[in-house]
């Protein structure tokens, strides 16, 4: 994905062009003149554009310019200042969360459900605590709560929750 770049208003992109076309002579006022627009905010890319020129070329004759050649550049012709730029927002994402009052009956059931072996018996405590922990995971994670976020709370690692909810739904399905 490319980003959008700068383009020089014509009169400087003209300038340069000019500078260019004068030889050698005027390489110095090249340099100070591409330094110059660095200086006043414009890329790389635009400032090497108009004279068809790469970055790496541009960047070489903006860090060969004399101090006083770009002084006396800026003195004798202001460049143009390069448009302000819109500041780049980074979105945070946020995600919904397990209740606050509910984490510490989740971890309770989480850790109930711990207990239970191949002979617990079906009406035993820990198989109704491990089917409402079952319940209330798929409930948050439907609501869009990550099973990253449930694993934190319950102090496991996301697959095991994950795992724990594909073993429920084997279990129905069969």
């Amino acid at each position: 994905m490319s980003r959008a770049t700068q383009e020089l208003p014509e009169a400087e992109a003209q300038k340069l062009l000019e500078l260019r076309a004068s030889g050698t002579s005027a390489l110095p006022q090249l340099r100070a003149r591409v330094a110059a627009l660095r200086e006043a905010g414009w890329s790389l890319a635009a400032v090497g554009t108009p004279l068809g020129a790469n970055r790496s070329t541009t960047r070489m004759w903006q860090m060969s310019a004399k101090p006083e050649d770009v002084a006396a550049t800026v003195k004798a012709q202001p460049p143009t200042p390069a448009p302000v730029r819109a500041t780049h927002m980074r979105v945070i994402r946020l995600y919904p969360d397990v209740p606050a009052a509910e984490r510490q009956e989740l971890v309770r059931l989480a850790e109930s459900a711990r207990k239970i072996r191949g002979w617990t018996e079906a009406n035993a405590k820990e198989r109704k605590d491990a089917a409402e922990f079952e319940k209330r995971i798929r409930t948050y994670n439907t609501r869009g709560v990550p099973l990253k976020k449930i694993a934190e709370h319950i102090g496991v690692t996301h697959r095991a929750v994950a795992a724990r909810l594909e073993r429920a739904d084997e279990k129905v399905a069969s």
